[in-house]
């Protein structure tokens, strides 16, 4: 039976809404969870606490004997099985001691994430087979059940197995792995005159997101007829049939991960007994940054993602390259005109890195502001009214309930609905417009509420920060009550902070029941006052803006009046405007004097200037209503000069910098008394007294000894605020040899439940295009977890990761970074080794295999600290120079991206500046070297902070430096670093040490220092050891490999050592030369 519905002219004053609320709770605990391809669970806070409340504790239990503290663990279970994961929050209410706990557990089924991949294979000779496997699992060893269809059966990986008659055989191989779970397939193996001939294979491509292009290339069977099943990561996509056939698959499954997955094809002959199937590992990144927009009413834009881009994908939103949201759907209204403004929007894969996508458009202006939302309130008496966001006269309307009555011409209709639940549905059109058009439809329930004098007001602030705030509060009753917004919020204060629109509260007083519900139509203020100016860099220090000065970009900072806010002029015109309420402001510019950027002063306003030496400056600010200030002017003059250059690869000998030619990093430039280092992309810059300077090169390592050219310039410096650039050195370096070097960075401490990150750097230093293969070897115990870009084998057993490196351009460098599970139980103090080695495909000579390996040492420690420097080797050290290691990690952990980072390090007294090299650092900076101080300058370096994308708000330095020689025993060498992000207080490092220890010295009694050519290196079968210069008397050889243990042990009676491979494993070696009791050499070798 329909309800009664009856138009109504009128509606009371006091109304109800029908949608249900909870209970007054101070706290609720509640989780999520999602597990990645190699079976990490991730598990997500999802507790809820009453206003004024305040988590202060979370406690975990895991269900299998592990537990954890932080908010967000991971987890990762060893066996299958049914695990009671629970969580225990405790909440405070702030500023009291009353606290809530409460605790939720929820079942964890884990079954076998991790899919055995792979397929096995066969040949046939007459009536013996022979079978191959090529499975795995992230879970080794594996176990193999064969049954060879005529009773017969095998354990081996790769069986042979002889049939006593002909015809045809079902063969099925059960693989097993360490983590129970198990795999079967099956083949039919024809023994006899009957040929199959029947070989699947594929390629595939993804040439958007969420599509895969599948192509079989299958030989054999019946050409036409063949039937082709496709599954991706056991999920069957679909089938297709004939060889050679293709298909697109678009959307993948929904439940489809990124990362690395198996897409397996199995073939079938109908009619005949004849089937094969292929696998191969492909990457699935389902990351899609395209979106659309609508333009809403006041010009405020909405962006939509397509529905799929929520959950496990953060986003980031730039207008014109700057970042304004991280929302998965933001409605923004810009401070400028929208149209022809360029939107790009990045979608990233937090738990896969290296998924990610981007789009950009252009934003076009959209005559059609449509907006059909609406929001309903219904009384005591039944009366349900509808409210539009839009109610212009110009649109009309049309009201839509339970497809069977429609209302035209209404903008608010008032209705009586009968309790029940209603399909309500509003179609909003432009008069004129036809093709401007929007409808939403939704659900709207009608309760019986029980009668109260319930009231509620809603009022509208503004607080110091900008912000908009609506507040609701209940008027003729006291208790506790629930808050129920429209938008979604439980808060009795909301923040609608340019998000215009009609906002509806429902309040439910706890004890009784009573409802009551109020509305409040946002709408945008009237313009509020300007004040504008113009930033400039004033050459000539007159405070004038001249034809032949630029502008400059800088930030404006302005407080008072209750405000406190920040700008920034435009990098082309230097404009600046503020859009601010009457009062009295003061309006300050500064620019940062440190290392490579000092030498600025301000020049207007003079006034303001402390006689012309403050690198900031300042008006004091007066605005009435309605008025539009603009000529707050600031100028910078540099008083110093800039000198600046490139040192790169000269890879065509013609002694100028081209386009295809690439700098090189970390490269020590003289000018004059001063040291500047070059950053990732081989640029230098100084900035230093008026004067006239010779600019020196000599390569350091890993270029020490080759030619540079020129060899210096003589530069007339003396026109301050100039430029001095072009100053390049080029590096001389042969065609058609690889010399190749690899940087190993710890970029965090090894911890118990936390995850160990490395990150790697293989350079081309020659020039020649080169290729290869990367090997990380870490320490046993730790496990895989992820690595960017995508590692082509792992090998937990094994503790390696591998990656196929192709084209290494000359003077450039590729980048890799692994993480690595650490266990709970894993022993504080364990000493950590780790490297890191690369070997070229053999299309090229390398001419020094000494870099080619990276090695690092930590210790495992109980805690964590983000901000913190580490030193290799760790601990004592022998007095002889010993080379060190140091890498400063550093992250955001504030609230906001950190513009500039700079670090300043004093090297220790004992430590040979002179020695001082770069080796990495995670994103471009400047360094300067004065001294024992060492700057590090990351200028506009943009650091996300941790709340918002924890995995970008890391970065690292690293360094290398000799210790003095001759150093007494027992000699402490200490080393910490100071961190600022931008104006904050310095963060100060833990304090690193070594102490020289002579009894790890072996004094070198041979004056001679001989010479020690290894060759070749790597080997296969033998190499050859020789020794010139040395004393003529016995050489000792003594080899070890990289756990300490002694390999190879002999002595020879001549300078030509010829050394066997024998019974040595593939892999480094480090070897040592003595002679009458003393060290005469060291060094390492690769057995292949």
């Amino acid at each position: 039976m329909k309800p009664k519905i009856k138009l109504m002219l009128s509606m009371l004053l006091v109304m109800f809404s029908a949608i249900a609320l909870r209970a007054q709770v101070a706290c609720e605990a509640n989780f999520q969870w999602s597990v990645n391809p190699n079976g990490v669970y991730s598990f997500y806070d999802s507790s809820f606490t009453a206003q004024g409340y305040v988590i202060s504790q979370y406690q975990w239990n895991f269900g299998n004997g592990y537990t954890s503290v932080v908010q967000n663990p991971t987890q990762q279970f060893t066996t299958a099985g049914t695990y009671n994961v629970c969580l225990v929050i405790t909440s405070q209410l702030q500023g009291s001691t009353i606290t809530c706990v409460d605790t939720v557990c929820k079942s964890i089924v884990v079954g076998c994430s991790t899919y055995i991949g792979g397929s096995f294979n066969f040949t046939v000779q007459q009536q013996t087979v022979a079978f191959s496997s090529n499975y795995s699992s992230n879970y080794p060893p594996l176990s193999y059940t064969w049954v060879f269809g005529d009773g017969a059966s095998s354990s081996l990986p790769n069986p042979t197995h002889t049939y006593a008659n002909q015809g045809t055989y079902q063969v099925c191989v059960t693989v097993s792995d360490s983590f129970g779970c198990s795999k079967t397939e099956c083949k039919n193996v024809i023994i006899g005159t009957a040929t199959c001939n029947l070989q699947a294979y594929f390629t595939s491509t993804q040439p958007g997101p969420n599509t895969l292009v599948v192509t079989s290339q299958t030989t054999g069977g019946n050409v036409a007829s063949n039937i082709h099943v496709w599954k991706l990561n056991g999920v069957v996509l679909g089938t297709t049939t004939g060889n050679g056939s293709s298909h697109t698959f678009s959307p993948l499954p929904a439940n489809t991960p990124d990362g690395n997955l198996q897409l397996c094809l199995r073939v079938e002959t109908p009619n005949a007994p004849c089937q094969d199937s292929f696998c191969k590992t492909i990457t699935i990144c389902r990351a899609n940054g395209e979106f659309a927009y609508n333009v809403l009413a006041n010009d405020t834009i909405k962006f939509t993602p397509p529905a799929n881009m929520a959950n496990i994908y953060s986003h980031k939103w730039y207008a014109n390259g700057n970042l304004f949201s991280t929302d998965i759907s933001p409605k923004v209204k810009f401070s400028n005109s929208f149209v022809g403004m360029t939107i790009c929007h990045v979608v990233s894969n937090a738990q896969v890195p290296s998924c990610k996508d981007s789009f950009c458009t252009v934003l076009q202006a959209q005559p059609c502001n449509a907006n059909a939302q609406f929001q309903f309130l219904t009384d005591t008496n039944g009366i349900t009214k509808f409210y539009p966001v839009t109610n212009a006269t110009n649109w009309s309307h049309t009201w839509i309930i339970n497809n069977d009555t429609v209302i035209q011409n209404s903008i608010s209709p008032a209705l009586y609905l009968s309790p029940d639940t209603y399909n309500v549905c509003h179609i909003i059109a432009l008069n004129g417009n036809p093709n401007c058009i929007d409808t939403i439809c939704q659900q709207v329930i009608v309760r019986n509420a029980p009668p109260c004098n319930l009231h509620i007001t809603i009022a509208k602030s503004v607080n110091p920060n900008m912000q908009v705030l609506l507040e609701a509060s209940a008027i003729n009753m006291t208790g506790a009550f629930t808050y129920n917004w429209s938008n979604g919020s439980s808060t009795k204060v909301i923040n609608v902070t340019n998000n215009y629109g009609v906002y509806c509260v429902t309040v439910t007083e706890a004890g009784s029941g009573c409802t009551a519900t109020a509305c409040f139509n946002y709408q945008p203020n009237a313009p509020l006052d300007t004040i504008c100016g113009i930033t400039f860099n004033d050459a000539n220090g007159n405070g004038v803006l001249d034809s032949t000065e630029s502008p400059m970009s800088i930030r404006i900072y302005i407080n008072g009046n209750g405000q406190q806010l920040s700008v920034v002029s435009d990098s082309v015109t230097g404009e600046w405007h503020a859009y601010l309420p009457a009062g009295t402001y003061n309006v300050c510019a500064y620019v940062a004097n440190s290392g490579t950027t000092g030498g600025w002063v301000a020049t207007l306003p003079v006034s303001q200037n402390n006689n012309g030496l403050s690198p900031s400056a300042c008006y004091t600010v007066n605005i009435a209503p309605n008025q539009n200030l603009c000529g707050f002017n600031f100028g910078f003059q540099n008083t110093k000069v800039t000198i600046c250059g490139y040192v790169y690869i000269d890879v065509n000998a013609n002694g100028v910098k081209d386009s295809t030619e690439h700098g090189i990093q970390g490269q020590a430039v003289k000018v004059g008394n001063y040291t500047v280092y070059t950053n990732t992309d081989g640029y230098y810059r100084v900035n230093i007294p008026a004067g006239t300077y010779t600019v020196n090169y000599t390569p350091i390592s890993p270029y020490t000894g080759y030619t540079a050219l020129p060899a210096n310039y003589t530069i007339a410096a003396t026109t301050i605020g100039q430029p001095y650039c072009g100053n390049n050195f080029g590096i001389q370096v042969p065609s058609g040899q690889c010399d190749v070097a690899v940087d190993l960075a710890p970029l965090s401490t090894v911890t118990p439940g936390f995850r160990a990150i490395y990150t790697i750097k293989v350079f081309n230093l020659n020039g020649y295009t080169t290729s290869g293969l990367l090997t990380f070897n870490f320490e046993p115990g730790l496990t895989f977890y992820s690595a960017a870009p995508a590692q082509s084998s792992f090998d937990n057993s094994a503790a390696t990761v591998t990656w196929n490196v192709s084209n290494i351009a000359p003077g450039t460098y590729k980048s890799f970074t692994v993480r690595l599970n650490t266990p709970q139980n894993f022993q504080l103090g364990t000493p950590v080794f780790s490297f890191a080695e690369f070997t070229t495909n053999g299309n090229c000579t390398e001419t020094n295999l000494n870099n080619n390996i990276d090695t690092t040492h930590q210790t495992v420690v109980a805690s964590y600290d983000p901000n913190d420097k580490h030193v290799s080797p760790e601990g004592n050290i022998a007095n002889n120079g010993q080379e060190l290691a140091y890498t400063i990690r550093f992250q955001n952990t504030g609230t906001a991206p950190a513009v500039n980072v700079v670090i300043l390090d004093t090297l220790n007294d004992n430590l040979d500046w002179s020695t001082f090299e770069f080796k990495n650092a995670s994103h471009s900076c400047n360094i300067q070297q004065e001294g024992n101080l060492v700057s590090f300058i990351f200028s506009n370096i943009m650091l996300p902070d941790s709340l918002q994308n924890e995995a970008e708000s890391h970065g690292f330095v690293s360094y290398k430096i000799k210790a003095q020689q001759n150093l007494p025993n027992t000699t402490r060498i200490t080393n910490s670093a100071a961190i600022y992000f931008d104006f904050n207080e310095a963060i100060h490092t833990n304090t690193t040490l070594n102490t020289v220890d002579f009894s790890l010295s072996v004094k070198n009694v041979n004056a001679k220092q001989p010479t020690i050519t290894v060759s070749p290196n790597p080997f296969k079968t033998y190499t050859n050891i020789l020794v010139n210069g040395a004393e003529e008397s016995p050489i000792e050889i003594e080899v070890r490999d990289l756990a300490g243990r002694t390999v190879v042990k002999q002595i020879s009676e001549s300078n030509l050592i010829q050394l066997q491979t024998l019974n040595l494993a593939s892999g480094m070696y480090v070897y040592e030369l003595k002679q009458n009791n003393g060290v005469i050499g060291t060094g390492k070798m690769i057995a292949q």
